[in-house]
């Protein structure tokens, strides 16, 4: 019994016999190979990891000092643009909007920026107490 990856196999290799019997005949093309499946993501796996080796390397003798300052000025860079990007979306020319939606975003952003400074006091508190 054939599995669905094998009838994939079978009709990519006719595709490729046909498409070879059609080349032959004009010789005025070339061949166009398709290639599916997993070795078509080769080539954007090689490109993530020379990305991932090109980037920035973290410093060895990095302290908990300089790693809060080095990604909270990069996290705090990118949600500023992201909220700016919400911005965008008062534009009329291009949207549509209804005034209880501005207050439903409005609402999650002033939520979210509490909750996350609501963090930063209780680490302040309870890193303070002591028996």
């Amino acid at each position: 019994m054939l599995d669905a990856i094998d009838i994939q196999t079978i009709n990519e290799a006719k595709a490729i016999q046909q498409q070879k019997a059609y080349n032959l005949k004009n010789f005025s093309r070339r061949p166009k190979v398709k290639v599916s499946g997993a070795f078509s993501l080769i080539p954007q796996i090689i490109k993530m990891r020379r990305r991932k080796m090109s980037r920035n390397k973290v410093p060895e003798n990095e302290t908990k000092a300089d790693r809060f300052k080095r990604l909270g000025s990069s996290y705090a860079t990118k949600a500023l643009h992201r909220i700016r990007l919400v911005g965008n979306l008062s534009n009329k020319a291009n949207y549509e909007y209804t005034p209880e939606q501005v207050e439903k975003i409005e609402k999650a952003l002033y939520n979210a920026v509490e909750e996350t400074m609501a963090t930063f006091n209780q680490a302040t508190i309870t890193a303070g107490f002591a028996l």
